[in-house]
């Protein structure tokens, strides 16, 4: 088996829950895969691991500033419109 196919096996099953480095390298070893391309497909496999964490890191970030924005702009237009409102009040009283 090849590189790009041994890696896109694992990556298949990266998502799941019980995906674990250590036993994708005792697999390996087990299907005598050389000592080299173990490495190299290991290191391969952590790098996706960490482009993903970092990659939903980011999402959660941005998700979380989209809602503070959303929420300081009602704070801001709630504000603005009890102003008209208090301020079209005391011209009518006056």
């Amino acid at each position: 088996m090849d590189r790009a196919r041994i890696v896109d096996y694992y990556l298949e099953k990266v998502d799941g829950k019980n995906f674990d480095l250590f036993d994708v390298r005792k697999e390996m070893e087990k299907n005598k895969i050389e000592e080299q391309e173990i490495k190299t497909i290991i290191r391969l496999l952590n790098n996706e691991l960490q482009r993903r964490m970092i990659y939903e890191a980011q999402n959660k970030q941005a998700s979380a500033i989209f809602w503070v924005g959303a929420v300081i702009t009602v704070v801001g237009a709630a504000i603005t419109l009890g102003t008209f409102s208090t301020s079209s009040l005391w011209e009518t009283h006056l």
